[in-house]
Formats: structure tokens, sequence, C-alpha cells
């Protein structure tokens, strides 16, 4: 049942009030216009709770901006969000076509820095984010007196002779509630074991991101990937001569299996769960000026590359029809003072 500015309505009470659920929130799709994002298909989930987020279907339904009551949650970079036929294949590449956003996924083969591993080039965070999702569907319905949002899409990252991968991507949320649920089936739908490397991109920022802020991981242990060893629950004011940090983290996940963190604000707290074979944590730090972020990554691998996974250890092979399934949850609510 939809709690809407203090009003808890059944589907019933909702109709009397409005002549569609539009006016209160829901999912639109649109297509951007002009500059790198020509072309780029989003869908707009608006919650009716104050939260509001771009879905990103041209790049495998990654998630774009989002606001809570207008205020910005997610780091949005100066590169923007370029329609993938605009990434270019180089060792900058990435940088150049990465708009930041609420949630990039980096894999399917590769995440971390650009290599090479037995003949094979491999992209700097792999294709994941720069591939178009198909077999899209978005609806709204009402079961009993909740309206649910859901919105689907595939994604594929194969080649001939080499990974074949499918993503399903299913996205809901209810009217109302300040939460979304992303659920990822990645089966090997090629004929050979393939190496599936994933991580989940996550990019908060200013007013969210700020001094004030404080960062809450069940972390039992940190060890610094690259940058210098500092506090990992703070944040720092922009710098313009602050160099970015990476540590990961041994987070332990709760009687459920779920692990949970939660980024805290004076006015808002931001809280990520999430549930699969996604064993490693990777906090990025980049309190620049003009670059001010902060990143939460978990993965089933590290930041380095393919080549240093595969030195340090095996890498997460699926035999062929082998499916893994990730489950996230971002949830948003206010905090003292009403954002």
């Amino acid at each position: 049942m939809p709690d809407l500015w203090g009003e808890r309505l059944t589907a019933a009470d909702l109709r009397a009030r409005v002549g569609q659920v539009a006016q209160i929130g829901g999912l639109r799709r649109v297509r951007r216009m002009e500059g790198v994002e020509d072309g780029l298909d989003v869908i707009e989930l608006r919650s009716g709770g104050g939260l509001e987020l771009d879905l990103l279907a041209s790049r495998g339904l990654d998630l774009g901006a989002a606001y809570f009551h207008s205020r910005p949650l997610s780091w949005l970079s100066a590169a923007g969000f370029s329609h993938p036929g605009l990434r270019e294949w180089l060792p900058d590449g990435f940088e150049r076509a990465f708009g930041g956003g609420l949630m990039t996924t980096c894999g399917l083969s590769n995440v971390g820095a650009a290599g090479q591993v037995d003949g094979v080039v491999y992209a700097q965070h792999g294709r994941a984010s720069a591939t178009p999702a198909y077999d899209l569907s978005t609806s709204g319905e009402w079961v009993g007196d909740d309206h649910l949002l859901t919105v689907r899409g595939k994604t594929r990252e194969a080649v001939l002779y080499g990974d074949c991968f499918e993503k399903t991507r299913t996205i809901r949320a209810a009217l109302g509630q300040n939460r979304v649920q992303i659920e990822d089936v990645i089966v090997n739908v090629g004929a050979r074991p393939a190496a599936l490397l994933l991580l989940y991109h996550f990019n908060l920022g200013w007013p969210l991101v700020r001094p004030e802020t404080r960062v809450q991981f069940p972390s039992t242990g940190q060890r610094v990937v690259f940058g210098e060893a500092g506090d990992w629950q703070g944040v720092l004011p922009p710098d313009p001569q602050y160099a970015a940090r990476v540590t990961e983290h041994d987070l332990a996940p709760d009687a459920d299996g779920w692990v949970r963190l939660s980024v805290q604000s004076p006015t808002t707290s931001f809280n990520l769960a999430y549930q699969g074979h996604l064993p490693r944590f990777s906090q990025w730090q980049q309190f620049g000026s003009g670059d001010y972020v902060l990143g939460l990554e978990p993965g089933n691998v590290g930041v380095l590359g393919r080549a240093a996974e595969a030195a340090a250890g095996p890498l997460d092979f699926l035999q062929p029809g082998e499916t893994r399934t990730i489950r996230l949850q971002v949830s948003v609510e206010a905090t003292g003072e009403r954002p």
C-alpha cells in the first residue's frame, strides 16, 4: 500500500484522487537528443516517494542520474553518458565514456585495468556498460493495493571463437517506496567454459558525499590496492591535489546472506545491500576537485584487471549453460533535517 505524503492509500483511495498513476510516479521511456547522449534510450523511474532514477537502456540498463527529493545522489562525470557507439576502444576509452551515474556494470570478461591474456586484448572494465539492452519491457500494475514498477531487458556479450554471456536484468520498485531491487541472471550461452569477471560500480556524489558524511561497512579487514592508506570511513573536502585511493575490504554478510552497508549524510541515508557470488568489495575514494566521488564496488574480482586476477588465483569459470544470479537493493531515506 503506497505511503504518499503522509497518507496510506489503497488502490481505490488513489484512483479517487488522480486520473492516472502517472500524476504520482511511474515509468517513462525517452530518447535523448544532442551531444554525446544523442540517441541514448532512457527509462525514467519516479517512485512517488521522492526517488527519481534514470535507467540507461542503451547502456545495459545501468543506473544513471539519481535524485532524492530533488537532491542528487549520484556522481556524474564530465564525460557524460555517451551513446555506446561513441566509445573509443583505446587505453583511455573507458574514461572518455564513463558517465558515472548511480551504478555502472563492469565486466563481463574483464574488470579493472585493460590488458592482454593468452593473446586476447581485454578493454578496461569490459563491455557491459557499452552494450545496449534488447527484449526490453516495462510495466506498472496493481497487485492488491501495491502498484509495482518493473523493467526487464537482456544484453549479450559474445565473440566468435570466444566467450558468450547473456545477462537478463530485472529492476523492480513500488509506488510510494524509495527502494529499487536489481536482479541479474547471467548465463554462459557458449559451448565452452568462460571466466566471468563482474563488478558493480556505485558512484555517489555531492551533496550526499561531503565532509560530514560517514561510511558504514561491516568491514573485518582492509588493504590498500593503490594510493595512500587513510580514513576509509570519512570524506574530505574537494582538493585539487588529491590522489585517488582504492581500498579492498573484507565484508561480513548478515545471517540471511546479504551484505549491508550505508552512507550517512546529515540529511540522507543511502543504503546498499547485495547477495550472490560477490566475495570482493572495493572502495574508491576520489575527493579531487571536479572529480568528487565515493565509489562502492561489490564484485567477484578486484580492480587490477584480468591478467592480475588470473596470476593471483583461479578465475570464476561458468560451464556451458551454467548461471549466476546476483541481487542488489538500493534504498534511500531522509535523516535529520528533511532533504
